[in-house]
């Protein structure tokens, strides 16, 4: 799963495609991110411009090993 690209001003907030749009990750509570928004636009990898905030989403996992997962998408709650 590779991301869109980063919020401007803050390279800790990822941008994912989440059901085909351009979604902000923020407000990560340990199983779910809480603060979410979806991003107006991305110019070479950093998004600008908020559509629609107060979005919950979650990742979704596929089970590699035993004991290790990797996220092969992302969801709304």
């Amino acid at each position: 799963m590779s991301t869109l690209g980063t919020w401007t001003g803050s390279r800790d907030i990822e941008i994912v495609e989440v059901e085909g749009r351009p979604i902000a990750l923020s407000g990560w509570n340990g199983e779910q991110y809480l603060q979410c928004w979806e991003v107006d636009e991305i110019i070479s990898g950093t998004g600008f411009g908020i559509k629609e905030d107060g979005l919950c989403v979650r990742p979704v996992y596929k089970q590699i090993d035993n004991d290790e997962w990797k996220i092969i998408g992302y969801e709304f709650c």
